[in-house]
């Protein structure tokens, strides 16, 4: 169970665990708090179950009773949920539902909503299991959410490195990637928790010497605000709002630069991508990138919210293709080691089990 089926990273990982299972071991549905998102149709393709609760938001409660009445039909001997809102309801009507194991995953180091902590810390003990997708997410659940250490263990996100690795780069007829250009890319949701009016800005002063432009993949919140900040910069000719995108892989190979300014991460699948499509990174110095990012070997990392850093880490590859080659090679190679769908998909399977014959 999930809150959202949009295109995300916790969604997009989902959606991989679930289709990556061993159909001999597991037999598998899935149910979104939310409503209809484009990878329900994704997960109904591969002839998965996929409930749709239709919650109106966080505290439509509506959504506790189509919850029970699916989790019932079903009758799981695992729950496994994804995200704040699914862990705490997942954990109320998994035990009102009697189902024997369940296990929640907090994809991100929350330092916004203080509630989150709360309500983790609180229902965290109606489970077995809380999954930190990366020390940084143990590190602060433990500080802030008080989980006992029992209760936690760490598998990270993991993506297809193939997928990436050996894709087709988007052509020049279909998309705003020239030739002669350097393109900066940033894929994610348009949310203030990534900085990315602080990214903006640091393109501006690179338009004065560089033939650049950045391509923004996603959408949020805080498209209207960025699109008018663009403007106000007179960076339209720079910065393009490509919308989000079900062929990001061909996006990230046809890009030069990849760059995430968040506050803060759980263990970013974006970057994960980037660096598996063999693109130099720039990212926060911040929790869940230091997990992913050794800085000067892997790529790039900068100060929260310093837009002058931004702009010299991106002068660093302009000025220097060879170095930005360099850590782009040594990142492809760490994240197809460390991260790679396989290895994860075999600790999840493995955890299950131990449940099941525990």
């Amino acid at each position: 169970m999930i809150t959202d089926l949009e295109i995300g990273g916790a969604p997009l990982f989902v959606r991989n665990l679930v289709c990556g299972l061993d159909r001999s071991d597991f037999e598998v549905q899935v149910a979104c708090l939310g409503t209809q998102g484009p990878l329900v149709q994704d997960l109904r393709d591969k002839l998965i179950p996929t409930h749709v609760l239709g919650a109106k938001g966080p505290w439509d409660l509506r959504v506790m009773y189509r919850l029970a009445r699916v989790i019932s039909e079903f009758s799981p001997h695992i729950l496994h949920c994804t995200l704040v809102h699914a862990n705490v309801a997942g954990r109320i009507v998994g035990n009102l539902c009697n189902v024997p194991h369940i296990v929640g995953t907090i994809q991100t180091a929350e330092q916004g909503k203080k509630w989150h902590l709360t309500a983790e810390n609180f229902t965290c003990r109606w489970g077995d299991m809380t999954i930190c997708v990366s020390q940084s997410v143990y590190r602060h659940t433990r500080r802030f959410s008080h989980v006992p250490p029992s209760r936690l263990c760490v598998i990270p996100n993991a993506i297809d490195c193939d997928r990436f690795a050996q894709a087709k780069p988007v052509e020049s007829n279909e998309s705003y990637i020239l030739p002669g250009k350097t393109n900066i890319i940033f894929v994610g949701r348009l949310d203030p928790v990534k900085n990315i009016d602080i990214l903006i800005r640091a393109i501006a002063p690179l338009t004065q010497s560089y033939d650049v432009q950045l391509l923004i993949l996603g959408d949020g919140p805080e498209k209207v605000y960025l699109e008018k900040l663009t403007a106000d910069l007179n960076l339209v000719d720079h910065v393009k709002f490509m919308g989000p995108r079900r062929d990001v892989e061909r996006w990230l190979k046809g890009a030069d630069i990849f760059v995430l300014p968040s506050k803060w991460e759980g263990l970013s699948i974006s970057t994960l991508e980037a660096m598996a499509a063999g693109l130099p990174i720039i990212a926060s110095r911040t929790t869940g990138l230091v997990d992913m990012i050794i800085d000067g070997k892997t790529g790039l990392l900068v100060r929260p919210g310093d837009v002058s850093d931004i702009t010299s880490s991106i002068k660093k590859y302009l000025n220097n293709s060879e170095y930005a080659a360099q850590l782009a090679k040594a990142a492809q190679i760490h994240v197809c080691r460390h991260y790679s769908l396989t290895a994860i998909m075999e600790a999840h399977e493995s955890l299950y089990k131990e449940f099941m014959t525990g």
